[in-house]
């Protein structure tokens, strides 16, 4: 997880980020447990939560598909090859970690109905490490977003003595008062090279040259996502976390739905029920602006990089903004021992938020915490 040197130390710059020292841990009252994840990939099994099932009509095939150890666009790849369609026919909701087993829905598109909903899993072959689990038909594309988010079950080795009693307590925390909602590290890329990019083309006032529109939109978001946990780290550090502040925009957790905090008594109180959660800034030329206290110490964040938020605008609609949660909640988690003396996590995340930032609250590792050489896989579609 993003971590940063006290307040007089506020990173402008990216190389000034530290990952570790000073943690900002909502589980600060306990030890870390240590340990490694990913030792293998059966460690890391995530199953995605599906917005919608489908209907089972429609000109649009569905696979559910478990992989292992395969990357998000080499599965996309896969299906295309196996169905004669281009990469960019082939939907999902979201990317799903490289070494890891993963489930989710995959759409191809059948007009023609070539294919049979009603063929066995078994005989659609995806190679080794790609197998079918089920068969259905719907009437639209799967497209990004089109999930409520993925249930983890991870393995964690070689973690320190009393580490059950402590991951149980930390679980009941993250889920009781919610988890800062950080982005993981795996989203700047190595080294932070997509967040030095997304700098250089929003102080250059550029909308990336040469780089294609995915790798534009790649280091923007980047960009975007170091700044919100800059944000969500200034508002820790000033005790402000579980606190409404006047100007906050805050998010009913039922609906999604944004509003401004006007009466901070009144919203504090919906927010100590577990009504309502305040929103952090991912900035951009079209982003609902907080106001008041919450709009200073977003205005601070942004002139602590060197940045102002009109520069945004010249990167069109790579940048217009949106808001996230500055806190995420756990469902249905549960810790048991494993074999060996490992230690077996279960929870539920949202869309956007990412395993290893829980896993961070409870290890409280220096050094890295994936086995083996893939540092930066993703866990957040």
């Amino acid at each position: 997880m993003l971590r940063f040197a006290t307040k007089s130390e506020q990173p402008a710059t990216v190389s000034q980020v530290s990952y570790v020292p000073n943690p900002l841990y909502a589980t600060s009252s306990l030890e870390g447990i240590g340990g490694q994840i990913k030792s293998e990939p059966e460690d890391f099994v995530v199953e995605e939560r599906p917005a919608y099932l489908p209907g089972g009509e429609g000109v649009h095939l569905y696979l559910w598909v478990e992989k292992r150890d395969v990357a998000a666009p080499e599965a996309q790849r896969i299906i295309a090859r196996a169905f004669g369609v281009s990469n960019g026919d082939v939907g999902q909701a979201g990317n799903k970690d490289r070494r890891a087993v993963t489930r989710q829905w995959f759409s191809v598109p059948d007009e023609a109905q070539r294919w049979s909903a009603d063929t066995s899993p078994s005989e659609w072959d995806l190679g080794d490490r790609m197998r079918v689990l089920q068969v259905s038909r719907h009437t639209n594309k799967l497209k990004t977003g089109h999930l409520w988010g993925n249930r983890f079950q991870i393995t964690l080795r070689g973690v320190e003595p009393g580490a059950l009693e402590i991951a149980r307590e930390g679980l009941e925390i993250l889920a009781r008062e919610g988890t800062p909602n950080f982005y993981g590290p795996q989203r700047f890329g190595h080294g932070n090279a997509n967040v030095v990019a997304g700098l250089g083309m929003l102080r250059g006032g550029k909308r990336g040259g040469r780089r294609g529109r995915f790798n534009r939109r790649m280091v923007v978001s980047a960009l975007q996502a170091w700044l919100f946990n800059l944000a969500l780290a200034r508002r820790i550090r000033e005790g402000a976390l579980h606190k409404a502040l006047a100007g906050d925009v805050m998010a009913t957790r039922d609906t999604g739905g944004l509003f401004d905090v006007e009466d901070v008594e009144t919203e504090q109180a919906r927010f100590s029920a577990g009504e309502i959660v305040p929103t952090g800034p991912i900035y951009g030329h079209r982003m609902r602006r907080a106001g008041q206290d919450a709009g200073a110490l977003e205005e601070a964040v942004l002139a602590d990089a060197g940045l102002e938020l009109a520069a945004f605008k010249a990167l069109g609609k790579l940048a217009r903004g949106t808001r996230r949660h500055n806190l995420i909640y756990l469902e249905h988690h549960a810790v048991e021992a494993g074999e060996d003396g490992s230690l077996v996590l279960r929870f539920d995340l949202p869309k956007g938020a990412y395993a290893t930032v829980v896993l961070d609250e409870l290890m409280k590792r220096e050094g890295p915490m994936v086995a083996g050489p893939e540092t930066f896989s993703s866990d957040e579609g």
